[in-house]
């Protein structure tokens, strides 16, 4: 598989947070070229603002991203795609298990508020 890195920093408006994110992507798969950024358009819904100008990048990239470093206030994640397989997936794995109690994340919390910005 064939994949080119690229490197994107992203400073969310109206604040001091910058991340920066280095990408290796592929053009190599067989599924369409936005499907990164529709999976994350799902995560974060339709945003405006900062994140809504990262999504729009990320629409932009030509392909899928294979392998993702983000770097963030000091800490680095990687996300590695081993397999990409498409499938059917059954209503009941939407279905939230009885007795589930809901709590807040504070990283969801702060990015639905960068949302707003």
């Amino acid at each position: 598989m064939n994949a080119e890195k690229i490197e994107l920093n992203a400073k969310y408006a109206n604040t001091s947070f910058i991340g920066s994110f280095a990408m290796w992507i592929t053009k190599d798969i067989d599924a369409p070229l936005t499907l990164y950024s529709d999976m994350m358009r799902n995560v974060f819904g339709d945003p405006n603002g900062s994140a809504g100008e990262i999504l729009k990048m990320w629409s932009e990239l030509g392909g899928y991203p294979v392998l993702i470093e983000y770097q963030a206030m000091g800490a680095v994640t990687s996300t590695l795609t081993t397999k990409i397989e498409k499938a059917e997936i059954p209503d009941e794995y939407f279905t939230l298990p009885a007795g589930l109690t809901e709590v807040s994340n504070p990283f969801f919390d702060q990015l639905k508020d960068i949302q707003t910005r």
